[in-house]
């Protein structure tokens, strides 16, 4: 039917009609279509117009809504899969507890037999340790156990005391573990010192290849320096001769324009630690990347104490926890590259001025504002 030029479409062949009923409708339409006179052809056009258009709008927005209403829960339902499955399509992670670090796979317990204080009268003396290693799920292969070692004493850097660590079995199963002991022999020169052992163990578990995990324990004699940070945050590892300072704190135009704080090429890897006891706060901030603080009350000169916190920045891993207390020696994470281009340590003292890159509170001197290794000259240890 044409009305003013306009194309009209009769109600009953417009697709989906039927879905609005033929009832009311349609005896509506047939009454308005048997008047006369050009008010009622008018009227009966515009009904079926009104009609018409309707019985196009509800199948085009109508069938979509059932669409959406059917599939948007299943892909709800999917994702939530996806997500809760993560759980276990992601390895656990490492990580640390009390003193050390904890693998979903390998299970290291390293203890003292006995007394683990002892005043200086004590000396000479002999310290017994005992190691027991766990196949957490399956068993581990390629096994290596790494010895390490750390003597803090204010003044003074002792050598660690040999360790007789006997060789690692092919092959631990969750069946049996493997335990052995070690001693150390401790004579005069430990006086006042800490000593820091750990023991490194990497393994092939059936998730996982090179698997890490790590105990320690420490031995205090007499009075040694503990608030105070004192040692380096860093050592050699794997066969490492040594590691350098490369930046030094307040470089002119360098990123420690104003900042006490040296940098230490330790690469990727490497273990952090506590150089002094104190309270952990977890952070991540700019270049910074992820961060470690530690803070203590320092006797920095005789009956002058103040707060200092020690930092670790750029870590690839870490592990421990805000608010936890961490002792000297301590593995707090894992040296990498995060909110920096080169993998290296950031290690500072904050806030700046309160104490210097310098001994009693970091082993060697480190000239202020030295740029690059030669210039540095500063090895560790």
């Amino acid at each position: 039917m044409m009305l003013g030029g306009l194309l009209l479409l009769p109600f009953a062949a417009l697709p989906g009609a039927a879905m609005l009923g033929t009832g009311g409708f349609m005896a509506a339409g047939q009454a308005l279509g048997g008047a006369r006179g050009l008010a009622a052809k008018g009227a009966t056009a515009g009904q079926n117009l009104t009609y018409g258009l309707t019985a196009l709008a509800l199948p085009a927005i109508g069938v979509p809504l059932v669409i959406a209403l059917v599939t948007v829960p299943l892909l709800v339902a999917f994702f939530l899969f996806i997500i809760n499955s993560g759980a276990y399509l992601v390895p656990p992670k490492t990580v640390l507890t009390a003193g050390a670090v904890v693998s979903p796979y390998i299970g290291v317990s390293k203890t003292v037999i006995g007394e683990s204080e002892f005043e200086n009268t004590d000396l000479p003396l002999t310290v017994e340790y005992r190691v027991e290693i766990v196949a957490k799920k399956g068993t581990l292969t390629n096994v290596v156990v790494e010895y390490d070692c750390v003597v803090v004493q204010e003044g003074n850097e002792p050598a660690c005391p040999p360790a007789d660590i006997p060789e690692a079995p092919q092959e631990v199963s969750p069946s049996e573990s493997f335990v052995f002991t070690y001693e150390h022999n401790l004579d005069i020169g430990y006086a006042d010192s800490f000593v820091i052992d750990t023991i490194e163990v990497t393994a092939d578990s059936p998730e996982q290849k090179g698997a890490i995990a790590v105990g320690s324990a420490s031995v205090k004699i007499g009075d040694p320096p503990a608030e105070c940070p004192t040692t380096w945050p860093v050592f050699p590892e794997g066969g490492e001769a040594f590691l350098s300072v490369y930046q030094g704190p307040h470089t002119s135009g360098g990123t420690h324009d104003r900042v006490e704080a040296i940098d230490i090429n330790s690469g990727t890897g490497h273990s952090a630690k506590a150089t002094h006891t104190g309270v952990v706060t977890v952070g991540n901030y700019g270049n910074y990347g992820d961060f470690v603080d530690v803070t203590s009350t320092c006797e920095i000169r005789t009956g002058v104490t103040t707060q200092v916190t020690s930092r670790y920045a750029h870590l690839d891993a870490i592990f421990v926890s805000t608010g936890q207390t961490v002792t000297l020696g301590q593995v707090l994470g894992l040296t990498g590259s995060s909110g920096t281009g080169s993998p290296h340590l950031h290690y500072e003292f904050r806030p700046d001025g309160t104490i210097q890159m310098r001994p009693p509170f970091l082993p060697k001197y480190v000239e202020p504002g030295c740029r690059g290794t030669p210039i540095c000259n500063v090895s560790i240890p």
